[in-house]
């Protein structure tokens, strides 16, 4: 029997391995070379309409209810390195630039950079 493959909007390739996120809200890391499913795993309960995005040697991933997940891409697990709310509605993807993060919600728009 074939193997379910996740429908997706994007794909990051990182090193031998395909990131993927689906619009339920669940992660896949597939192997490049073979197409085996290495590890899948859903993030929260809500779905996602947004892009994954590759930065800065991270995967960022943000859900409908504004809930930001960054995780180490890793072909072993998933590994969540934080997760960040922001506790509104939140359709877009992620923008990045010069070390900053733009994140739009259904209100507002933030810039997220480290303190300096």
């Amino acid at each position: 029997m074939r193997k379910r493959r996740p429908t997706s909007r994007l794909r990051i390739i990182v090193g031998d391995c395909i990131y993927i996120l689906n619009e339920p809200g669940i992660a896949w890391c597939i192997d490049l070379i073979t197409g085996e499913i290495l590890w899948k795993q859903r993030l929260s309960a809500g779905p996602s309409w947004s892009s994954m995005c590759y930065a800065d040697g991270r995967l960022y991933i943000n859900n409908m209810e504004g809930t930001t997940f960054v995780l180490q891409p890793d072909e072993s697990e998933c590994t969540v390195l934080a997760k960040n709310e922001l506790r509104e509605p939140m359709r877009a993807s992620l923008a990045f630039s010069q070390g900053q993060i733009f994140a739009r919600t259904f209100e507002h728009l933030y810039c997220l950079e480290a303190a300096k």
